[in-house]
């Protein structure tokens, strides 16, 4: 078999050109993750955005989708289910409290955001009750759709008056404990979102930046 394979080799040109040039010298190595928080938040928008898009890549049931389908689309919306929950329990404990004591006008963002997540989590409870075979599952994937874009593009304006206000070793600082806390953070959405940030005291050591993030989320 060796010898075949040999020969193989020798009689293809590009394998045996590929075989001429392959050294024994390690590849570039990749430089650790960036952890600012504004970085960390865009993967995790990027994350759902995609598995919502891949949903939407397969027929529900109200466009004739299969049985094999349904399941599918079922399996993808628990990724998402699981993906946004850590992501607004975490937001919650620890990035809208930044916005709400250190931002002026932080407060009216922070409201904003947190019924925007409220929105998202009822849909959340509502898609995983309902059965992927029903038209309604569909109807929700959609809401669910329009809801997170919308949410994305509204804290994507609130990350860049972060980025340009907070001190890039603060981001990081933030975004490494953001990380550990999605780690442990619930898989599912929670029955009720908070009427404000809970949790100021996480954040007591990150200094605020006296800006304009509340005006520029308005916008």
């Amino acid at each position: 078999v060796h010898e075949w394979i040999r020969l193989m080799v020798a009689d293809d040109v590009q394998m045996r050109r590929a075989a001429e040039t392959r050294d024994a010298a390690p590849g570039e190595v990749e430089g650790p993750e960036e952890t600012d928080i504004c970085t960390v938040l865009t993967r995790d928008h990027d994350q759902v955005t995609a598995l919502i898009k891949q949903l939407g890549t397969v027929p529900g049931v109200s466009a004739g989708g299969s049985e094999v389908h349904q399941s599918r689309r079922k399996s993808i919306a628990d990724m998402i289910i699981v993906a946004l929950s850590r992501h607004e329990a975490t937001e919650q404990e620890l990035f809208w409290p930044l916005i709400g004591e250190r931002f002026e006008d932080g407060d009216q963002v922070v409201r904003q955001a947190l019924e925007q997540e409220q929105e998202a989590e009822e849909l959340l409870h509502a898609l995983r009750a309902t059965p992927a075979s029903e038209a309604r599952f569909d109807e929700l994937a959609s809401e669910l759709e329009k809801a997170a874009s919308k949410h994305v593009a509204f804290e994507d304006v609130v990350l860049l008056a972060l980025r340009r206000d907070l001190p890039l070793e603060e981001r990081r600082q933030l975004g490494d404990r953001f990380r550990m806390a999605e780690g442990r953070a619930p898989t599912r959405p929670r029955p009720q979102a908070p009427e404000a940030p809970t949790a100021g005291a996480e954040v007591a050591g990150v200094p605020g930046a006296p800006g304009a993030a509340g005006d520029t989320a308005q916008d």
